[in-house]
């Protein structure tokens, strides 16, 4: 029998289907026999099929499957990975979701069972021969550990029973209040407003009035202040007494604990220990571009870097939602006890931590209808605020490297004002000595014209009102006038000057052959005696400890002439409709600015006593 007879491919019965491999031929596939087919894909299955009375050897094949494992391609081979990788995919994701919850609780089980081992071990390490109350880190652990279990509770309560907590039990009690408080509102805020003002003179005569007497002076200042604002108000018979009286009481309260009492101290100071130790981490970029000797140039390479680092750790703040919760609990706060508006109190809370145009971006919507009462208050807290707010970003979401990024725009912000101010400065005392020396005023005999000569005179009433001692008026008010028309960090910058120079005098002092005299012309003091390798024509003025107390809260706001530019252009963007309402009060709004940081120094300088509180006397947290 010829190979032909057994050429499956040229056997055609009649009345029979055609097969895949007649239709391959057909198609003029390349691969005509049998035996060069790799792959059949056959619905059907092939019946024996005689030819000449013999059988053909016609072999039965399933769909899908291969005639030779060898034969197969390498982008077949990949196909079929891929798609038992697929299916495995599809598998595990489908099991996961069906499964999600069981997953995050044991996961979480773990991880709390793993932390549970760890802080047992801590404490172990830390207390196994007794409790040690001066071993701050293991204490610090445990704070935190009674802090995140609070949160968990009161996330759980609240999430599964607050609900019924607030309908079962709060809300009718709350109700039964306020609707007492409400009936009888006219007697109830004579009585509050009595015993709170029995309160603050009782505690104002027995522990300010006999330990530090002096210290009252600083009450002419808030009723001058108060006074000055109620008749040049636009309207003062409108004028509603309770966020200002409350406002100053909450001041007041903060003040005293932080100021007067051991425990507020220690707390408030281990807070501020704790955050130059995370201040520092700044350190370890600035090395890295800078060099190990990047504190030659202090302020460029120390303090910008911390602007950047904190910067960037707002930004990843606001972006896991946690400055957000901060804000709106503070906010809540202030709306609740001094009844300010749901804007006006967010604003303001918002200030603590952000810049003076990025807090209204949380009530961005609201400010087209916010009548000039709210926008000037919403300026104000702009304007009397600094210190979370200059370490800002003009990002409230966004990525880490974002805050970075941002803070880029603010550290050269900084660096440029202070150059331009620095120069504009000089080029006005320059100017001013010229036209000073023509009469006479220039030294050794008298003091020189200058900038800050002419506001240590204008506002020395203003320094001495918050308590400052006669002797650093002039120069708490020189301090105030940089401020005000020129810039808070070349005020600050200044003070810092000042109280360095304190500790180079009283090193002099404390040498018992140095000769220390004061020039009451220049206002400075210098070393009479030339065998100490010190310069003796070079004079240094000081700051006494309580006068740079009131300089610093008297100092610390955005209020300057500067701003008012950056508060137009901002607030101008936010709601262009209300423009010509912001131009119109924002000069008041940044004097009501620097006048509310007066009011703080005020109270600083009514509690404050230096030396009454320190670690030594207090002990240690």
């Amino acid at each position: 029998m010829s190979s032909k007879e057994y050429e499956l491919t040229d056997v055609k019965v009649e009345g029979e289907k055609e097969t895949d491999l007649e239709r391959l031929k057909r198609d003029g596939s390349p691969d005509s026999g049998m035996e060069n087919s790799a792959y059949i894909q056959s619905t059907e299955t092939l019946e024996p099929v005689e030819v000449d009375g013999v059988p053909a050897p016609v072999a039965k094949k399933d769909k899908d499957s291969f005639e030779s494992d060898s034969d197969m391609s390498d982008d077949e081979n990949i196909g079929c990975c891929a798609a038992a990788a697929s299916g495995a995919t599809n598998a595990i994701s489908s099991w996961y979701k069906e499964n999600s919850s069981l997953v995050g609780y044991v996961g979480g089980a773990i991880l709390l069972a793993l932390w549970v081992a760890y802080f047992i071990g801590a404490m172990y390490y830390n207390f196994q021969y007794g409790f040690d109350s001066s071993n701050e880190s293991a204490i610090r652990l445990i704070a935190i550990n009674v802090l995140a279990v609070f949160c968990v509770i009161y996330w759980a309560i609240k999430k599964y029973c607050g609900r019924q907590i607030w309908k079962g039990c709060l809300k009718p009690c709350v109700s039964v209040i306020s609707t007492f408080c409400n009936k009888h509102w006219n007697i109830l805020q004579w009585v509050i407003g009595f015993i709170l003002l029995a309160a603050l003179v009782i505690v104002l005569a027995v522990d300010v009035g006999m330990n530090a007497p002096q210290n009252l002076v600083s009450l002419i200042g808030m009723a001058v202040y108060i006074g000055l604002f109620y008749i040049f108000s636009k309207h003062p018979a409108k004028v509603n007494w309770r966020p200002v009286i409350l406002g100053l009481l909450l001041q007041f309260i903060f003040a005293y604990l932080i100021l007067r009492t051991c425990v507020g101290y220690l707390v408030f100071k281990w807070m501020g220990d704790r955050m130059q130790e995370f201040l520092k981490h700044s350190d370890a970029g600035a090395i890295m571009v800078f060099g190990e000797n990047y504190t030659d140039h202090f302020f460029a390479f120390k303090v910008l870097p911390v602007v950047i680092f904190f910067s960037t750790v707002i930004g990843m703040l606001y972006y896991l939602g946690v400055m957000q919760i901060v804000i709106q609990k503070v906010a809540w706060l202030m709306q609740v006890t001094m009844g300010t508006t749901a804007g006006e109190s967010l604003s303001a809370a918002g200030n603590i931590f952000v810049g003076q145009t990025e807090a209204p971006l949380m009530i961005k919507p609201l400010l087209t209808d916010m009548t000039k009462s709210e926008l000037h208050a919403v300026m104000t807290g702009g304007f009397a605020t600094i210190a979370g707010s200059v370490l800002a970003t003009y990002i409230l979401f966004g990525a880490a490297s974002s805050g970075a990024s941002a803070s880029i725009k603010l550290v050269a912000n900084i660096a440029a004002n202070l150059i331009a101010f620095l120069a504009l400065l000089e080029f006005i005392n320059q100017t001013l000595r010229w036209f000073g020396a023509q009469v006479g005023l220039k030294g050794p005999d008298r003091p020189e014209l200058t900038f800050e000569l002419i506001c240590s005179y204008l506002l020395w009433p203003f320094a001495w009102i918050m308590g400052t001692p006669a002797v650093d008026c002039k120069r708490v008010a020189e301090l105030i006038g940089i401020k005000t028309f020129a810039n808070e960090f070349l005020a600050y910058e200044r003070l810092s000057n000042l109280i360095k120079n304190r500790a180079i005098v009283q090193s002099w002092e404390a040498t018992d052959n140095n000769t220390v005299l004061y020039n009451s012309i220049q206002n400075c003091f210098f070393l009479g005696n030339s065998t100490v390798s010190v310069v003796e024509s070079e004079c240094f003025p000081i700051i006494s400890a309580r006068g740079e107390t009131i300089a610093v809260y008297a100092l610390c706001g955005f209020a300057n002439l500067g701003s008012i530019g950056i508060m137009l252009g901002g607030l101008g963007a936010m709601a262009p409709s209300r423009k010509k309402d912001i131009a119109a009060i924002v000069v008041r709004a940044m004097i009501a600015g620097n006048v509310a940081c007066f009011m703080t120094a005020c109270i600083a300088g009514l509690l404050s006593i230096p030396g009454a509180l320190n670690p030594e006397t207090c002990g240690t947290l």
